[in-house]
């Protein structure tokens, strides 16, 4: 069961933050779709493989953060069910901490009428934490725990259109203590909104309108983009046929974890048959900095 709605390819800005208490963010949702949301593991009824770096805070003399992500998604069309497996690791910079996280994707896909498919999932995952703290003068020392992690999602979409609702960290995992205390991973919860208009979906241009509302803890993320693929241009090179696309991006992202972290997206990206590369920027207004660039690969089979 095949669908036409063209969601990988687009591109969202969130920041990126590691601390005892918030997940990492990404910006490129074409590589980590998974990720924000379980559902879309299988959408294309193909297989894809996805890898992604971001390094967050990218002009200071600290980076902060940097971020490696994989994953890999398929559907099974004799289950009707889309199937994955992601894995990150996460090191702050500079300093001993990270995370890491290896967990499956499971979801099946139910046809409902003529125009829409319904996919609920769930991923079950396992979280390894280091945080080597030992600060004598506050009396603060962080002890490390894994934990099992479960995560579950929907998604209704059509041809054009996309909604979707998932929940990380259902049961808040405990991953560290300090000073004996537990600190928990708080539940996530993440809506996405997507319009995808095309022309003629095999060689036009298109255009992807996305949303996507995030709240942990305390905090929250909104961000709007437009994203913009160009005319396939099709060419022959040593007797073999290519097409070429390229990806223009834009976006805003609001957030109140701090008024400064509002910034300004921008990306640009290029698809080559079934190799799609992007590179992003966060660029902060209030200070003009460029504080986050991410760079994003997929590749994706033509059937499976």
């Amino acid at each position: 069961m095949k669908t036409k709605i063209l969601v990988l390819v687009m591109i969202l800005a969130i920041h990126v933050e590691l601390n005892a208490q918030e997940d990492i963010h990404y910006n490129h949702i074409f590589s980590t779709a998974t990720y924000y949301n379980p559902s879309f593991a299988g959408i294309n009824g193909r297989s894809s493989f996805s890898g992604n770096f971001t390094d967050s805070d990218f002009e200071h003399y600290n980076p902060g953060v940097y971020s490696y992500y994989f994953s890999f998604d398929t559907y099974l069309d004799s289950l009707q069910t889309g199937v994955g497996l992601m894995a990150y690791f996460n090191k702050i910079i500079p300093g001993n901490g990270s995370a890491g996280y290896i967990g499956a994707v499971y979801a099946p896909k139910l046809r409902i009428g003529k125009k829409f498919n319904l996919s609920p999932s769930l991923k079950p995952g396992y979280i390894h934490n280091h945080e080597n703290v030992v600060n004598l003068a506050h009396d603060t020392v962080a002890a490390n725990k894994d934990a099992f992690d479960l995560a579950g999602g929907i998604l209704l979409n059509s041809k054009r259109y996309f909604v979707g609702f998932s929940v990380d960290h259902l049961f808040e995992p405990k991953i560290n203590y300090r000073n004996n205390t537990p600190v928990t991973l708080k539940r996530k919860y993440n809506a996405q909104f997507g319009y995808h208009y095309a022309k003629n979906d095999s060689h036009g241009s298109f255009i992807h309108f996305n949303m996507l509302c995030q709240y942990q803890g305390n905090s929250y993320t909104l961000f709007a983009s437009n994203y913009y693929v160009g005319k396939k241009i099709r060419y022959s090179f040593m007797g073999e046929e290519f097409f070429h696309r390229i990806l223009l991006g834009a976006g805003y992202k609001l957030t109140n974890d701090n008024l400064s972290e509002n910034g300004l997206f921008l990306g640009i990206g290029t698809q080559e048959k079934n190799l799609t590369f992007g590179l992003g920027f966060q660029i902060n207004l209030a200070t003009s900095d460029l504080n986050v660039i991410e760079t994003s690969i997929k590749y994706t089979l033509k059937s499976n």
